[in-house]
């Protein structure tokens, strides 16, 4: 209200207490046609005293308008209203002295000094005041008017919400996430000051201008809670079902009856649905269904529903993502590349329901959007088949009973084959990048296959392979005029293939996608060389070794010339031709290009970079191979404790480096260290792929070969022959795998007496090793000394000899 509507208000509530009070109504409706003014006449004379004194209701009036601009609060002056809650007024204000500034004048409102207000009221006041971040507005000074309402001064921040600053200046996605991590570094800030903001909002995080850069400020902790200290000496409590916030910001602990079982994570949960809104330019969820919900609906909407990906929201919005994708700077489907993945993942971790499996703080949800912005591998990663079949179960339970357990068991089983195998596929050397394969093959079977539903049981099921055959189809008939995704799910096909065992096809799209990049692109355009390289790794996993060593060389060289020789893309190269090194038995080469790479690596990307612990156990297994024994249990123990701080207890790749630590372990004779370890990494693979998956196989492998060495060989065979049985029908006969595992086989057998069923596995073994790795590497001489051992033992000295003289000794 303006200083002259306040005082019109006066003229008109003494000249209507002039008159009877049933002239009164007739005489505002001739004098008064400003709504606002009208309505604060009648309030006051409502309000007036018995003897209708004209003092005393002109009193009430200045406590009922509460502050008007012209009007001062100590030592400022009211300009205008900025805006005001459910409790208090904020007013832009002049200080004079001692210094002169524009600042934000935050006061109760008049006949809101309830207990319960004026200690929310306190409560942000004193959160304000013990923080100090340049993301936060800051608090100045304190006090209470002449009438005893609390008012605290704070910095004025002249911008826009942080969503109307983005779009208004065009912001790219990347520019927003700058400003996004900038966001949480505030939060975090006042997490580590033990406050909850409980109400964050594109409303209060404005966006200043400072020194030529936009600068985010969280303004408004009228709901703060503190975790470890007394916000304010008054009671201050939430009442049995009364919900505090913003409902579509809400994390869904916050929504449930009191609220009151809250963390940091509910304020992570807000910053993803900022985070959902800044990228795609919308909710999570519709808006409009939210507005006509009522409570009980609007709850179980938030706590039960899964929102959409962020780059599937952008798709479904149709015409409207030309104009949002606009004001990213972008086309829409550029946009949707982009948010494709990692920012799809690392928002929906932010949003997941159940905090345990969100971000832990808002420095860990900062953590993976500057590797984002980095290009560095996030930590996020899609939930697991496992887990979203139990949470569509849980949600549709009735339907799933109704349509019959055979389709949902066609997905689960689908979605295991698919991705679990692809993700087991560049298990060990690309942990990273696994998920990313993943994620691809998914969103190619849900949006380019347009599987909606499947055909009834009598008429048979598809098969995994049925639907890649359809996705091959489509790609042929509709993506010609869309070469870019054409080549892209081209790529991905031959993964996924590849993932299933059906080689000589995802050979083929591998080749086609390389061929049509080659076109488009160049040699060493980057989207090539990856193509390249998992090229060169599928050779590397299936043969020919000499055909992978040249296409890893082609990788290593083009990524120098097109990124620089200390990329991290081409350091990766550079460690997968090491590792190609160390499978042929070229152990010298291998122990020199990991070395190289990872001192590199600690210089360029820091000691506890993902790819820097990747190579550190890496060169572990160079020195494995060599029978450095102590020295590939040292480099497992620090890649292990940098996973540990970095990744978690949880992720794939430490669960991986577990079970390389135990297996240095084994061979140093530390059975009983070992063994946890390996059973923790088989427990641990299983939840993350799968029983039938390889890195489990490999575990159980590794297991069985352990019971083997502590005396329970048949405990070893009853491990390893299931791990035998799966590689020969997954892998063939002649894969290295393969004959690792019947190596293992043979071993037990043979400490089990049965020495006629060990001789062909262990004569298979160093034969196919002898042929595939050649007759000097590590692996095969202990093939062939296993098998002359049991030459011996069977009373065959001339089948020994024979053997032991069949290859070289390995150099040491």
């Amino acid at each position: 209200m303006t200083p002259e509507q306040f005082q019109r208000v006066k003229t008109l509530v003494r000249q209507a207490l002039e008159r009877a009070p049933g002239e009164r109504e007739a005489f505002l409706d001739s004098s008064c046609d400003d709504r606002e003014v009208r309505a604060e006449v009648e309030l006051l004379l409502r309000h007036r005293t018995s003897d209708g004194a004209v003092a005393n209701v002109l009193r009430v009036a200045g406590e009922a308008l509460g502050a008007a601009a012209g009007s001062r609060i100590g030592p400022y002056r009211l300009s205008r209203l900025l805006g005001e809650g459910g409790m208090g007024e904020v007013w832009l204000a002049e200080q004079q002295e001692p210094v002169e500034r524009r600042v934000a004048l935050k006061v109760i409102k008049a006949g809101m000094d309830t207990g319960e207000v004026v200690a929310r009221f306190e409560a942000e006041r004193q959160a304000l005041a013990v923080m100090d971040h340049s993301a936060i507005a800051r608090v100045y000074e304190a006090g209470e008017t002449p009438r005893g309402r609390p008012y605290f001064v704070m910095e004025y921040v002249s911008g826009p919400p942080i969503t109307k600053y983005c779009d208004r200046e065009r912001l790219t996605i990347p520019e927003r996430l700058e400003l996004f991590v900038q966001v949480c570094e505030g939060v975090q800030h006042a997490h580590r000051r033990a406050i909850l903001h409980r109400d964050l909002k594109p409303s209060n995080v404005l966006v200043a201008t400072e020194g030529g850069r936009p600068a985010p400020k969280i303004i408004d902790f009228g709901l703060a809670k503190a975790t470890t200290r007394r916000l304010t000496e008054r009671t201050l409590q939430t009442q049995l079902g009364q919900v505090l916030g913003t409902p579509a910001y809400m994390s869904p602990e916050q929504l449930a009856l009191g609220g009151e079982d809250v963390d940091t994570r509910t304020d992570v949960y807000s910053l993803g649905v900022l985070l959902y809104e800044l990228l795609t330019g919308v909710l999570p969820f519709d808006a409009g269904e939210l507005r006509r919900s009522d409570f009980d609906e609007l709850r179980r909407r938030i706590r039960e529903h899964e929102p959409p990906r962020p780059s599937s929201r952008l798709r479904q919005l149709g015409d409207a993502a030309r104009e949002i994708a606009g004001r990213r700077g972008s086309e829409a489907l550029a946009v949707t590349r982009t948010l494709r993945g990692e920012l799809d993942w690392i928002t929906i971790k932010a949003l997941e329901k159940d905090r345990e499996r969100r971000y832990g703080s808002a420095a860990e949800l900062a953590q993976d959007i500057r590797r984002f912005l980095a290009h560095q591998p996030v930590l996020a990663a899609p939930p697991g088949v496992g887990y979203r079949a139990r949470k569509f179960v849980r949600r549709n339970r009735l339907a799933v009973i109704a349509a019959g357990a055979v389709a949902v068991a066609v997905l689960a089983g689908f979605a295991g084959t698919a991705v679990g195998l692809v993700r087991a596929l560049r298990a060990e050397q690309e942990a990273r990048r696994e998920a990313l394969t993943a994620s691809e093959v998914t969103e190619f079977m849900v949006g380019l296959f347009g599987v909606k539903g499947f055909r009834a049981p009598e008429q048979g099921d598809p098969t995994a392979r049925e639907l890649l055959e359809r996705g091959a189809e489509r790609i042929e008939s509709e993506l010609a005029a869309e070469p870019e995704v054409r080549t892209r799910l081209m790529h991905t096909m031959g993964r996924a293939y590849t993932g299933l065992g059906l080689l000589e096809e995802g050979e083929r799209f591998y080749r086609a996608a390389l061929d049509e990049r080659r076109a488009r692109l160049g040699d060493d355009h980057p989207e090539t060389l990856a193509v390249v390289r998992d090229l060169g790794f599928f050779h590397w996993a299936f043969g020919p070794l000499d055909r992978a060593e040249t296409l890893l060389e082609q990788a290593v060289e083009g990524y120098g010339r097109s990124v620089g020789v200390e990329h991290p893309e081409t350091l990766r190269a550079m460690s997968d031709l090491a590792n190609l090194y160390l499978r042929v038995g070229r152990m010298v080469e291998a122990e020199q290009l990991h070395r190289r790479v990872l001192a590199t690596q600690r210089r360029v990307l820091g000691e506890d970079h993902p790819d820097t612990l990747e190579s550190v156990l890496s060169l572990g297994a160079v020195f494995r191979d060599l029978g450095r024994y102590e020295e590939a249990e040292r480099m497992c123990r620090l890649a292990l404790e940098g996973q540990l701080r970095v990744l978690g207890d949880e992720h794939f790749a430490t669960t991986s480096t577990k079970m390389s630590l135990a297996r240095a372990l084994r061979d140093l004779g530390r059975l009983e260290e070992a063994e946890p370890l390996l059973q923790q990494a088989l427990d641990g693979f299983i939840r993350a792929s799968g029983e039938r998956q390889k890195p489990a196989l490999k575990a159980r492998l590794h297991l069985g070969e352990l019971r083997r060495k502590q005396g329970r060989p048949a405990e070893a065979e009853t491990l390893v022959r299931r791990v035998v049985e799966h590689w020969r029908s997954d892998l063939g006969t002649d894969h290295p795998d393969t004959l690792h595992a019947e190596y293992y086989l043979g071993l037990a057998l043979g400490d089990l007496g049965r020495h006629d069923e060990a001789e062909p596995l262990l004569r298979s073994a160093f034969e196919g090793r002898r042929a595939v790795i050649g007759p000097g590497h590590p692996g095969t001489v202990r093939a062939r000394d296993s098998l002359a051992a049991l030459y011996a033992a069977m009373r065959m000295p001339e089948r020994a000899a024979d053997v032991l003289g069949d290859g070289p000794t390995p150099a040491r």
